[in-house]
């Protein structure tokens, strides 16, 4: 388990905190300076973690739980197919996005 699933609630793999934890371990990473994608990780496999039809995603969940993908947010809907505003992009292996009114996760190795 990374630290990005921290939040994950415990019986999905993570380590079942809430969001002060979660606040206490961002702020250890900031101010060693880690260069980590640990806010945007963690919302984006806690978010995996809690989807109900998560088992459809393969083993996306499981290795954004364990810590073997980093995970991101697009955080505006994709225009035209492209997302451009994703934080993190450049090393993440997933990134979850709205389209229309439908959440997918795209991968496809860190680029």
């Amino acid at each position: 388990m990374g630290i990005p699933s921290i939040a994950v609630p415990a019986e999905r793999g993570g380590g079942g905190a809430g969001l002060l934890e979660l606040a206490v371990a961002a702020s250890c990473a900031g101010s060693a300076l880690a260069p980590i994608p640990l806010v945007e990780s963690s919302v984006a496999t806690t978010l995996l973690a809690s989807l109900e039809g998560a088992s459809a995603l393969g083993d996306v969940v499981d290795r954004a739980i364990a810590g073997e993908a980093i995970t991101t947010l697009a955080v505006k809907a994709p225009a035209d197919g492209v997302a451009r505003m994703v934080p993190a992009a450049a090393v993440a292996d997933v990134v979850v996005a709205l389209r229309g009114d439908e959440l997918v996760a795209v991968t496809g190795g860190r680029h």
